[in-house]
């Protein structure tokens, strides 16, 4: 096998239970494996970013519609947080008594985000 290049670098850890492994906004789009969140850039698509810290596996991430620099994600750990992209901090986090399988930002205001766990609960 000498003389082949590699091409690509794909996170090991993928799960099959989540399927929005991929999402975008205006300036990035993101992978996600079990226990980190990888931030691509649309204009050259290089890593820029790497999101983990998450003990258990993460179920769902989505960029707000009003500032491509804010991600939303929940995991296994019962945790739902906002992450500044630019700066790589996070800006709010929540622990819930039931884990949130899936967050979605609110399209029509900027301080909403749905989050539905597996209590059959929205918030």
């Amino acid at each position: 096998l000498f003389g082949q290049r590699q091409y690509a670098l794909i996170p090991a850890g993928c799960h099959s239970n989540f399927t929005g492994c991929a999402t975008d906004s205006k300036k990035y789009f993101a992978y996600s494996s079990t226990l980190a969140i990888y931030i691509f850039s649309l204009e050259d698509c290089q890593l820029q970013h790497i999101i983990s810290g998450c003990e258990k596996a993460i179920t769902s991430f989505d960029f707000s519609p009003f500032d491509s620099n804010q991600l939303v994600f929940s995991s296994m750990d019962q945790v739902c947080s906002v992450w500044d992209i630019s700066r790589d901090v996070a800006l709010h986090s929540l622990k819930f008594e039931a884990t949130p399988l899936m967050t979605e930002w609110c399209p029509l205001d900027p301080n909403l985000i749905a989050i539905c766990s597996d209590d059959s609960v929205l918030r």
